[in-house]
């Protein structure tokens, strides 16, 4: 079961690298935007935050109108600060028609990202049944140890079946929690932790439902 730590961050790569293809894992949107949990777990691994990644992606059956999708995310109008990436396109795999979203923000933009994600699932839910998303945090700390820290990490959501990999190099742990919304591989949280070797800081990761990137 160590294995299924890195492929489940890979499944959640793959999931918005087509976007998505229909049978991929995924994850409903929460019924709620309630997922401080994760900000919490990041604080507890002693990281500061600099980056939110949310994305998500929907079957459509039907014409959507991006104007009305983007007025949904609060994107129609003014220009795109500085500390954002917004990626809202329509594509097509194996015949069937997507949308897809994917927002990073950072900065002055951390404030209100749990906003963000229901706006994500607002605008996702309009478009189609359905949609599904995965939520990541991104912060830094100078601490090495990496799998103390990720289980401090848990400890701060109370989770439980924890499923620890590492390498030497970079560690993982997934775990289940009730502090968050369900998801699909039986964990519903996954904390990693790497060395960055521009900085000598850890890079370290905080994600719902897992991690959209190797680390």
């Amino acid at each position: 079961m160590q294995r299924f730590i890195l492929i489940a961050g890979l499944a959640a790569l793959f999931m918005y690298a087509g976007f998505v293809a229909e049978g991929q894992q995924a994850t409903a949107p929460p019924p709620k935007a309630d997922l401080a949990g994760l900000q919490q777990a990041l604080s507890a691994a002693n990281a500061d935050i600099h980056t939110v990644l949310i994305t998500g992606w929907v079957r459509v059956t039907r014409p959507v109108a991006q104007d009305t999708l983007s007025a949904t995310l609060g994107w129609a109008s003014g220009a795109v600060p500085r500390e954002e990436v917004r990626d809202l396109r329509r594509y097509q795999r194996d015949g069937v028609s997507y949308v897809g979203v994917r927002w990073v923000m950072a900065g002055t933009g951390l404030t209100g990202w749990q906003a963000r994600v229901a706006r994500v699932r607002a605008a996702l839910a309009a478009a189609g049944p359905d949609p599904m998303m995965t939520v990541q945090l991104e912060g830094t700390t100078p601490r090495s140890d990496f799998l103390p820290l990720e289980n401090q990490a848990l400890d701060a959501v109370h989770a439980t079946d924890r499923q620890p990999w590492s390498d030497g190099k970079a560690a993982s742990i997934a775990g289940h929690t009730k502090a968050l919304p369900p998801g699909p591989f039986g964990v519903n949280v996954q904390v990693a932790a790497r060395k960055d070797g521009a900085d000598g800081r850890t890079r370290v990761w905080v994600a719902w439902p897992a991690l959209q990137q190797e680390y």
